[in-house]
């Protein structure tokens, strides 16, 4: 999706660019045929995006073919914590979302960087976008090879209004007028991938989609203009959703099939200090209330262990509650992770924790600690605060953590970022919702996975070959 927004905006700026999708899927020979292709359009730039904090394992040998092919051209990597990766020798690293920043250096203008080993780190917040403008929509090409069956991503708004005390995203704690983007090129999005592709699976990418109520309102109002029924994932603040009176029945009309709350806590002090804005034992009964209300709504709960004030024996109790009312179909906890003074020298956000651990009672021991089983991508390469504090240690978190998302293994079902990611290339939505564990069909899921990309492999090299028969 970043990629494709970036493109799109590019081209509404008179610039002819075209995407490479799974680009960790294509060998470093395939790359060298898509550089001789794309010669003979003399290319001024090359963009890699490293959301997915992925790390292309040829990229040395493919940035020594850019360097020989096109001396004078233009690299520049960008995403969230893009220094992490080893993306070495490119002109520019972008941190955080990159059209305003990336358009000011292909034009040759002066950009403001940071010197990082030799690396000029370039950082959003110097570059803000205009999100209202009509440029921030994003205009799949035919030749981008999407199928109907694709779920892809889509934004209302980047960023979140909120700024929790463990959260180090980027973005957060925006005002509203900083970080929405417009209905109508919200409503362009979605309306040309049903009626140019025939897509109707998507994942909203919105940090927190309840923090404003227009939001199920204008998806509501999409929905009612396709005549086929939506399938929609989407991150809420079950807090927040609480205080909003019909408000998941709107999101549930429209399509929505499964949820993800970020419940972090449910100790009473600790969900006071971390931002919260109803009482744990409140959040419980609304839990139930919902499952009563939408049987069929797929509902997925996140945890933390180590917030402040929280213990193991809370989150042990949590377990037992989940296992015992089964209100969410799925959970997961991870463990609390602190950043160092090192992240933000490299440019990436802190949270008010990571700022001040002292304040909330957290102590450094002094040494490293290896991070395991953290948040995926997200913790790639990071190696955090070794931390303590009244009630519980780094380490401590950690061993709760595999204990209880071992135990829970036969009480859940799937992710649900997962399960809308896996019904592109298998089954349909529904089917996954209904799935009460992995079975064996995880098998045809990684067979077809490589199918379905091997196909946008030989279409897209295809397409490349195209260029060298250009009058």
């Amino acid at each position: 999706m970043v990629a494709h927004e970036l493109a799109h905006f590019l081209r509404e700026n008179e610039y002819e660019v075209d995407v490479v999708d799974f680009m960790y899927e294509f060998t470093d020979l395939d790359f060298v045929e898509i550089l001789n292709n794309i010669s003979v359009k003399s290319p001024k730039f090359i963009g890699v995006s490293v959301t997915l904090a992925k790390e292309y394992k040829h990229w040395a040998q493919i940035i020594e073919h850019i360097r020989n092919m096109f001396p004078a051209i233009t690299v520049i990597v960008f995403g969230e914590r893009v220094l992490r990766l080893d993306y070495s020798g490119a002109d520019f690293y972008i941190e955080g979302y990159a059209e305003t920043a990336f358009l000011n250096i292909i034009q040759g203008l002066d950009t403001k960087y940071l010197d990082m080993s030799n690396r000029k780190l370039v950082q959003e917040k110097d570059y803000p976008n205009k999100l209202l403008e009509k440029s921030f929509t994003t205009h799949y090409l035919e030749t981008d090879f999407v199928t109907s069956e694709e779920t892809p991503f889509v934004s209302f708004s980047r960023g979140c209004v909120f700024n929790c005390a463990f959260c180090n995203h980027s973005l957060v704690g925006v005002a509203k007028s900083e970080f929405e983007r417009s209905k109508v090129a919200i409503k362009d999005s979605i309306m040309r991938m049903y009626t140019k592709f025939g897509v109707t699976k998507f994942m909203i990418s919105d940090s927190t989609f309840n923090d404003y109520e227009w939001k199920a309102d204008l998806l509501l109002e999409i929905a009612k203009e396709i005549p086929v029924k939506l399938e929609i994932v989407c991150f809420l603040r079950v807090d927040l959703l609480y205080r909003q009176t019909g408000l998941l029945e709107k999101l549930v009309e429209a399509g929505v099939k499964a949820v993800h709350f970020g419940i972090d806590s449910m100790h009473p002090e600790t969900s006071k200090i971390i931002g919260k804005k109803v009482d744990p034992a409140t959040v419980k009964e609304y839990l139930i209330a919902i499952r009563h209300k939408f049987p069929n709504l797929f509902m997925y709960g996140t945890f933390i262990a180590g917030l402040p004030k929280d213990t193991i024996e809370n989150q042990l109790e949590i377990l037992q509650w989940l296992k015992k009312s089964r209100v969410l179909d799925k959970w997961y906890w991870f463990p609390l992770s602190i950043k160092t003074a090192n992240d933000a020298a490299a440019g990436e956000s802190l949270s008010p924790i990571d700022k001040n651990p002292a304040k909330y009672g957290y102590t450094d021991k002094s040494y490293q600690a290896e991070l395991a089983n953290g948040r995926g991508g997200r913790d790639r390469n990071f190696i955090p605060i070794n931390w303590s504090n009244e009630y519980t240690s780094f380490e401590s978190a950690m061993q709760i953590c595999n204990r209880i998302n071992a135990e829970s293994a036969a009480y859940v079902k799937f992710n649900p970022w997962v399960m809308f990611s896996a019904a592109v290339v298998y089954k349909d939505i529904d089917w996954w919702i209904k799935s009460e564990s992995m079975g064996d069909f995880m098998t045809p899921v990684i067979d077809n996975t490589a199918k379905f990309i091997e196909d946008y492999k030989i279409k897209k090299l295809q397409y490349f070959d195209t260029f060298t028969t250009l009058p």
